[in-house]
């Protein structure tokens, strides 16, 4: 295996770990919630049921919500379609755009807080609930809000942008 393919399996395990195991920062919203790929799969299906939940609360259209949605299961899933593109460059290229504009805008939101309106939108991978209490997912602030996760994901689009650029002639 190229060094090229080793970057892009790296890139898919870090953001797989970045994205579920680790919190991208916190927030309070009646109790103290959590962001992470965990509160998404958890909210994902409130997303597609005709409720005024998230309509109401983020103050966006109902369309707005279903683009929402279909953009979260693409990053919940960017990690794995990271692992398949050890085998297909196409696909390890975009599952590497997901977790690399999602991690800088973590890292810019949660730590400079210039993009601090997207964490607001980002609230929908809020949960307050552990897999295993106090450890998974694991809460670290970095820096300002932002969280180990943030840059665990971060980390992981670029060693998986790195990874396809790098593999370029081990698919001829």
């Amino acid at each position: 295996m190229g060094k090229g393919k080793s970057l892009i399996f790296t890139g898919g395990i870090v953001t797989l770990i970045g994205t579920f195991l680790f919190t991208w920062y916190e927030f309070s919203y009646i109790t103290v919630q959590y962001a992470n790929g965990i509160g998404g799969i958890q909210n994902f299906m409130d997303l597609l049921i005709p409720s005024n939940f998230y309509v109401q609360r983020l103050e966006l259209d109902r369309w707005v919500i279903q683009v929402i949605a279909i953009l979260m299961l693409f990053f919940l899933i960017s990690g794995i379609l990271q692992l398949i593109g050890k085998k297909k460059r196409l696909v390890g290229l975009v599952g590497t755009i997901m977790p690399l504009l999602m991690g800088i805008g973590l890292v810019l939101g949660g730590s400079v807080s210039l993009l601090g309106f997207i964490l607001r939108y980002l609230e929908i991978y809020g949960t307050s609930e552990y897999l295993i209490e106090g450890i998974i997912p694991f809460h670290l602030v970095i820096i300002g809000r932002a969280a180990i996760g943030s840059f665990i994901v971060l980390a992981g689009g670029i060693l998986g942008l790195i990874g396809v650029i790098m593999s370029k002639e081990e698919f001829y």
